[in-house]
């Protein structure tokens, strides 16, 4: 029986060793692949921070060990209950959404997009000349919120030096790995992109709706 605490402290202890191991490969997954997802996680974003705790309370009791012959039993099963305490709780933390958003400026307006849509920008010379998000369904839903569902991009830019031809406007065309609509408002040209398995019959009627999307990120001074 005195030997039950000792194996329960190394059993939570080897448990807690997977849990942050198989965290760190989600980490850089998501970082790698999903970087606006990672930061949209509060228990990615601070995962060093628990993994780092857990750490320091398993060295410690291994220093304690050797340090303190008295109380094993009392330190097997207080450190143990730390450690899962820890995992436990980094594991729920995975799912509190940070509210990180991405800022961009375009054509001199600010634009405050939330994770879930996976923004994403394009530089020139160090300036944004557009910004583009990712949404799922005819309810534009952002793509991480659309439960799996295929995607496609909107995107919010600078009308080109050279304007854009009439004919390409407030229509779909059929062009290079997909379908694109496009659209002028307020000086900014506005575009739908996707794959047309992804894409809603008569797509051109989602232009007013991504427009207003769009333009609701605005953030005013």
């Amino acid at each position: 029986m005195k030997n039950i605490p000792v194996w329960v402290f190394s059993t939570i202890a080897a448990g807690t060793a997977c849990w942050f191991g198989w965290a760190a490969m989600s980490l850089m997954i998501a970082k790698s692949y999903h970087p606006q997802a990672y930061y949209g996680s509060f228990g990615m974003v601070w995962m060093w921070v628990f993994a780092s705790f857990a750490g320091t309370v398993f060295t410690a009791r291994i220093i304690c060990f050797f340090a303190l012959k008295q109380h094993q039993k009392a330190l097997n099963l207080g450190s143990a209950a730390v450690l899962a305490l820890t995992a436990l709780a980094h594991s729920a933390s995975i799912s509190v959404d940070t509210g990180h958003k991405e800022i961009f400026w375009i054509g001199g307006v600010r634009h405050d997009v939330p994770w879930q849509y996976a923004p994403q920008t394009r530089r020139k010379n160090g300036v944004s000349s557009l910004f583009q998000i990712q949404v799922g369904t005819e309810e534009l839903l952002p793509r991480y919120s659309s439960g799996g569902a295929g995607y496609f991009t909107l995107t919010k830019s600078i009308v080109p030096e050279n304007g854009v031809a009439k004919a390409l406007l407030d229509q779909c065309k059929q062009e290079d790995y997909g379908i694109t609509c496009r659209s002028l408002r307020n000086g900014f040209l506005y575009a739908i992109h996707g794959r047309s398995k992804n894409l809603p019959q008569n797509t051109a009627r989602l232009l007013k709706p991504a427009q207003e999307l769009l333009d609701s990120f605005i953030v005013s001074p």
